[in-house]
């Protein structure tokens, strides 16, 4: 089966460094850098990076 490898796509949400730390927890990466407003995930399938968005609105559906 072939994998999705992602190139560093940018998440926004609320706290970055705490969803950050989740999705590290959940693949087994570690928490590359961060400060007030990013974080980056480098991961075994590729790196994510997270961002704080003050407007951002969660999904409802």
């Amino acid at each position: 089966m072939a994998g999705i490898r992602l190139c560093s796509p940018a998440i926004n949400c609320p706290n970055a460094l705490e969803l950050a730390a989740f999705y590290a927890e959940i693949t087994d990466g570690r928490i590359a850098c961060s400060d007030d407003v990013w974080a980056t995930v480098d991961g075994p399938g590729g790196r994510v990076d997270f961002q704080n968005d003050p407007a951002y609105v969660p999904p409802t559906q």
